[in-house]
């Protein structure tokens, strides 16, 4: 998956270097997508048992815009 999305900020963390970001965001598995709505988490997108995301960039880009559209 691109790492370019529409109408969004993207922040990559890497839980090697930021050891706390996984507990906060309680992620489980690598890698993980988060959307957030200012500070609330309102869609994740993790890995399967392979450590492959499976969900596509239009996947994750519909949930964008559908809160943005929910913003209207």
């Amino acid at each position: 998956m691109g790492r370019r999305l529409n109408e969004c900020e993207n922040t990559f963390i890497d839980i090697q270097k930021d050891a706390k970001a996984s507990g906060k965001y309680k992620i489980v598995v690598v890698p993980t997508i988060l959307i957030f709505n200012g500070s609330e988490e309102v869609g994740r997108f993790q890995a399967n048992i392979m450590m492959q995301m499976e969900a596509t960039k239009k996947e994750v880009q519909g949930k964008i815009d559908e809160i943005i559209m929910e913003a209207f």
